[in-house]
């Protein structure tokens, strides 16, 4: 699945308060509607996918950093989906959430992740990606190798 950045925030589509405020607490929470950007707030940005998430109905990609290249969320209201082919490396785990703190999306919501098999099977997989721990880094990036060039 490939991607192209088509606008730097959601503000001014037909999209619910909740999701909104779901983007704005995931990415900027203090600027004016009009001045918020998102990342990578590069129009015209092209990206690989490698890894969904979808949360109490709202899509997030994981892609590539244009500038420092590590891997990382955004909105998918962000973006065109410009290769709509599923990657055969990604698995995917789906259950329902509760919190007994609410948030934008209310007390229950379903989350759904699709990735690599370690991402999905290993519970802390993606924080010790994000933290650099060499492990999941290298299985990441191998990951990755194969499904930018799975389409090719």
């Amino acid at each position: 699945m490939k991607v192209r950045c088509v606008r730097k925030n959601p503000y001014g589509m037909d999209i619910s308060k909740a999701a909104l405020n779901l983007f704005d607490q995931s990415y900027d929470r203090n600027s004016p509607p009009k001045e918020k950007e998102y990342r990578p707030g590069i129009i015209g940005y092209q990206s690989h996918v490698y890894a969904l998430r979808i949360i109490g109905g709202h899509v997030f990609y994981y892609i590539r950093d244009p500038d420092f290249g590590e891997i990382y969320h955004a909105p998918s209201v962000c973006f065109d989906v410009i290769d709509n082919r599923l990657s055969s490396y990604w698995h995917m785990r789906h259950k329902y959430v509760h919190r007994d703190i609410g948030g934008p999306l209310g007390k229950h919501f379903t989350s759904t992740f699709i990735a690599i098999r370690e991402w999905i099977d290993e519970p802390g997989f993606l924080n010790n990606y994000v933290d650099g721990r060499k492990r999941e880094v290298e299985i990441m990036e191998a990951a990755a190798k194969l499904i930018e060039v799975e389409f090719d």
